[in-house]
């Protein structure tokens, strides 16, 4: 539900002194301490303040839509103070306010822990250099995607992007050889770069209201018991790690379609590995589906292949990254899609001319 707050803010007449660090700031009627208003104002200084930032001081009412409570508002605020007095100093525009929110909603508003991990999250970003990683690092991104097809493919009804993975079709010995660590963490934080870049804010525009997760669908069709095995679950583990670790309440719900008994074996272990609220966002919905996920997808919006109405011409869904995030597309950018996708025909008719003696064999296990 989003809600309408009002964000009030009052100057304390000051007779004496008219400097801004004597100025109060009102919030939902209560009085912000000095050390907040600095923390307030170096926020607005970096484009990350609570309030819009292309208000005056002189402004007394602001109104602002978005999904965030007054618990909310006076747990970011307290968070930075923490941060203000423990000396830690980091980057406003690239550690933002949705990124502390995530991390205090995920610690149930726990100053400490989400402290803590604050800190993680500022190191994992360092480690992996997360605000500088380009496209450029991935020159094999073609063959990425034709071993592991996977792509963002329209929204559900509520708006939220679609992220579809073809788990059955992963050639994880390819994969392994084309992105070995550190490079696959840094695809994996490339593609969540991408969504808060770019899809979020197209669905968001186009929705009329704040969309800041990700609806996940992964296929295990094709996927053989001889090839569930530590490889393929420490894949599935590494991407739903990441998420739930260093990027937490992104995704809104993981669908897992076409499980075999088998899987659901495997899987039952390895839940445990995820927070509890992780954990209820994940589904295992067997062969019959479709049903469940006309819930949540428009059966037009619904690729053929999962039983619904688009089938995404001339490659297919799982290639067209369409949505609201890349239309309408300008003639260059149609030129740029249309040479990726013959592309990406070429290197389907050279894997489909390669025979892979080790493959059928595991198959016909």
């Amino acid at each position: 539900m989003i809600l309408n707050y009002e964000f009030n803010l009052k100057m304390k007449e000051n007779n004496d002194d008219n400097n801004i660090n004597n100025e109060n700031i009102i919030i939902n009627n209560r009085e912000i301490s000095p050390i907040e208003i600095n923390i307030h104002q170096n926020t607005i200084k970096n484009g990350n303040s609570l309030v819009p930032n292309n208000q005056t001081k002189n402004d007394t009412k602001i109104q602002v839509q978005n999904e965030i409570s007054e618990q909310e508002i006076h747990a970011l605020i307290k968070f930075k103070e923490h941060c203000a007095l423990s000396g830690l100093e980091y980057r406003f525009d690239l550690y933002n306010n949705d990124i502390i929110l995530r991390l205090l909603r995920s610690r149930k508003y726990n100053i400490l822990e989400t402290y803590k991990a604050f800190i993680e999250f500022i190191n994992f970003t360092k480690k992996y250099d997360a605000f500088n990683i380009k496209i450029s690092l991935f020159p094999n991104v073609d063959k990425i995607r034709l071993f592991y097809p996977h792509g963002f493919h329209k929204t559900t009804i509520t708006g939220e992007p679609v992220f579809i993975q073809m788990l059955g079709e992963l050639k994880i010995s390819d994969i392994n050889r084309l992105l070995p660590e550190p490079l696959l963490t840094q695809y994996m934080i490339y593609k969540i770069n991408e969504v808060n870049k770019t899809i979020f804010p197209k669905c968001s525009e186009k929705f009329g209201k704040k969309i800041d997760k990700v609806f996940c669908v992964i296929d295990l069709l094709g996927l053989s018991t001889s090839l569930m095995n530590k490889q393929i679950m420490d894949f599935v583990n590494k991407l739903t790690n990441v998420c739930s670790n260093y990027y937490p309440r992104i995704m809104d719900c993981m669908y897992f379609v076409n499980t075999s008994l088998v899987f659901k074996t495997i899987w039952a272990p390895c839940k445990y590995l995820y927070e509890y609220e992780t954990r209820q966002r994940i589904f295992l919905l067997g062969f019959d589906y479709k049903k469940e996920l006309l819930k949540k997808i428009d059966i037009q919006n619904l690729p053929k292949f999962f039983g619904g109405m688009c089938n995404c011409q001339p490659y297919g869904c799982i290639f067209s990254n369409i949505g609201p995030w890349n239309e309408p597309k300008s003639e260059g950018e149609k030129r740029r899609e249309k040479n990726y996708l013959e592309k990406i025909d070429t290197l389907k008719m050279e894997k489909n001319n390669i025979e892979d003696d080790d493959d059928d064999e595991d198959f016909d296990e």
